[in-house]
């Protein structure tokens, strides 16, 4: 067998019929024989319309490292035309009456793997015909005669287009999959339907802001289903039912302290997805991150001040220096419920309803500070000094417990002092003191028995009778401006 020759091949993305047609698109043959050389860096370039300069052209991948046989198959002209040319079928439906040899081995390969460019037709723009015809030919004097000036309007674009229209020339690879997680399920009714199992189930709350006009009467009837009886969803909501009759307003943690044991084990996760059934929660104000019975409105009566909740941060150098205090141990099981502050023990958590403050100092400032005549989007209906003086006294406290040591008796004693909404309102108003007031009590340190403080005082602001302006220096009892380095030098005296 004589030994095979090899070859270059270009893999053309389309059925050639006419060869002539096909190298065309490419060029030339001399450009094909070009771009095939070992040695050669210059492109193949594929233009569907090689009559269009304008065209974007594809360009060829040269692989080197590919190898394939070129085989010379040979069958009836009457079997290939029977089979309208396709020259598989023909092989396909006459198996025996076709021959096969390999005559060349593959190594080059000219491919054309990248995404054809945004074509762009010229042949309606009279401008570009009118460009290609003077630079194209080559001729200066035609080129000369080119006139540059816009053609009239249209639907088509008179203007030649870019070199580019996109800078994407490999396909991506999306890489489409199924969704590990999502899995087809069918319900009673035989209907099949696609869920996602990690995909997080929706709680449907109600949620209310601070601005809102009416609060909701009833919970999302066509969103949330009817708990199925005897479930522990339909348990934990009847337990909550009897808990918000007792308490209109609660915190979650302060929720599941109250559930039986049973249900309490069940833990914030299932209580959180009863909630919707029986409350809605606040966004903003006084009782944001609290829950309320439906068709309750905290701001409407002052008898749900004890139910504001307030929230206390600290910083995490803080939070790191109590986590590293010898006390945390004994911290870390308070003998009271998460939600409580006794004044004594560091609680885990920094929110707490005034209703839960069991601190002897905090319970007697709640009942004797009075409230408000209108609920307040900051303090509720508790007065802004009462309000104040708790918040402070709470924190002072979180922060000596944090510390690792009890509360100074004389810092809460400091504030409980301070005077409170009525008594500044009786309080006389302190008396605006006069400029000969404080000449009198200045006069009491002066050396000088006040003279030249008096100048200053009397003279730096006085105003011009002559402008109206305010002037900026001291002046002389002749109305001359005196030199601040000369006031200066006559105290020094």
């Amino acid at each position: 067998m004589a030994e095979l020759v090899h070859v270059s091949c270009v893999e053309y993305p389309a059925r050639v019929q006419n060869t002539a047609r096909a190298l065309a698109t490419l060029g030339s043959r001399a450009q094909v024989a070009k771009a095939i050389h070992p040695q050669s860096e210059s492109p193949l370039e594929l233009r569907f319309r090689p009559e269009d300069p304008f065209c974007h052209p594809v360009v060829a991948r040269s692989v080197t490292n590919a190898h394939g046989v070129l085989l010379k198959i040979k069958v009836k002209k009457a079997h290939l035309a029977a089979n309208g040319g396709d020259l598989r079928r023909t092989m396909a439906a006459h198996p025996d009456a076709y021959s096969a040899r390999p005559c060349a081995v593959i190594d080059h390969f000219l491919r054309f793997r990248e995404i054809a460019d945004y074509q762009y037709n010229t042949a309606n723009s009279p401008f570009v015909q009118r460009q290609r015809a003077a630079i194209y030919s080559g001729d200066l004097d035609v080129i000369k005669t080119l006139e540059l000036s816009g053609g009239g309007g249209g639907e088509d674009l008179d203007m030649p287009p870019p070199p580019r229209f996109s800078r994407v020339v490999v396909p991506l690879d999306y890489a489409y999959r199924q969704n590990p997680a999502v899995t087809a399920v069918t319900d009673p009714n035989g209907t099949t339907r696609l869920v996602n199992k990690n995909l997080a189930k929706r709680l449907f709350s109600k949620v209310m802001h601070w601005t809102d006009a009416a609060v909701p009467e009833t919970y999302h009837v066509s969103k949330l289903p009817v708990p199925k009886e005897g479930s522990e969803l339909a348990e934990i909501v009847a337990a909550l039912r009897e808990l918000f009759e007792a308490r209109p307003i609660w915190t979650k943690r302060a929720l599941v302290a109250h559930l039986p044991p049973r249900l309490k084990e069940l833990g914030m996760n299932h209580v959180k997805f009863a909630l919707p059934y029986v409350a809605f929660t606040w966004k903003s104000g006084p009782y944001r991150a609290t829950y309320t019975r439906y068709g309750v409105d905290p701001r409407t009566d002052a008898r749900y001040a004890e139910y504001q909740i307030e929230f206390f941060r600290f910083s995490p150098d803080e939070e790191r220096e109590a986590d590293s205090s010898p006390l945390r141990n004994e911290r870390a099981q308070p003998p009271v419920p998460d939600h409580v502050f006794d004044g004594v023990h560091l609680p885990p958590h920094r929110s707490f309803q005034l209703c839960d403050l069991r601190d002897p100092v905090l319970c007697d400032l709640l009942a004797s500070g009075g409230r408000r005549d209108v609920c307040d989007v900051m303090d509720g209906w508790i007065k802004a000094t009462t309000m104040s003086k708790i918040r402070r006294i709470i924190k002072m406290k979180l922060k000596a417990l944090l510390a690792g040591h009890e509360p100074a008796v004389l810092d809460v004693a400091k504030v409980l002092d301070e005077p409170s909404d009525d008594e500044m309102a009786e309080a006389p108003a302190a008396p605006v003191p006069d400029e000969q007031s404080i000449l009198k009590q200045v006069s009491a340190v002066s050396s000088d028995g006040g003279e030249k403080l008096k100048e200053l005082l009397g003279l730096l602001h006085q105003q011009d009778e002559h402008d109206g302006t305010w002037r900026g220096g001291a002046l002389t009892a002749d109305g001359s401006d005196i030199d601040e380095y000369e006031i200066y030098e006559g105290e020094d005296e």
